[in-house]
C-alpha cells in the first residue's frame, strides 16, 4: 500500500491519499493436469483501491495540558515508604 499525507491550515487539517494494488497484480492462475483431465482456472478480484480522506481538528489548539496532581493516597504512600 502506498500513501501520502499533507497537513494544512496551521496543522488543523490533514488530507491523505492511499492506493492499494495500483498495477492490479492480485490474480491467481491455476493449472491441473491429471491423467486425461486438464483444467485451467483464473481468479481475479477487485483489489485496486483508492482512498482520499480529509480531517479537521475543531476547538482551541492552545489549551494547556492537564497538570499531574498528587492525590492524598499517593502522599500517604510516600510517607510510609520513606
Amino acid at each position: 500500500m502506498n500513501s501520502a499525507k499533507k497537513t494544512l491550515m496551521d496543522k488543523k487539517a490533514t488530507i491523505s491519499l492511499k492506493i492499494r494494488d495500483i498495477f492490479y497484480t492480485a490474480r491467481f492462475i491455476g493449472v491441473l493436469k491429471y491423467n486425461n483431465v486438464n483444467t485451467y482456472w483464473e481468479n481475479e478480484w477487485e483489489s485496486r483501491m483508492f482512498s482520499l480522506s480529509f480531517s479537521y481538528k475543531f476547538g482551541n489548539m492552545k489549551i494547556k495540558t492537564t497538570r499531574n496532581r498528587k492525590t492524598y493516597t499517593a502522599e500517604e504512600q510516600g510517607r510510609v515508604s520513606n
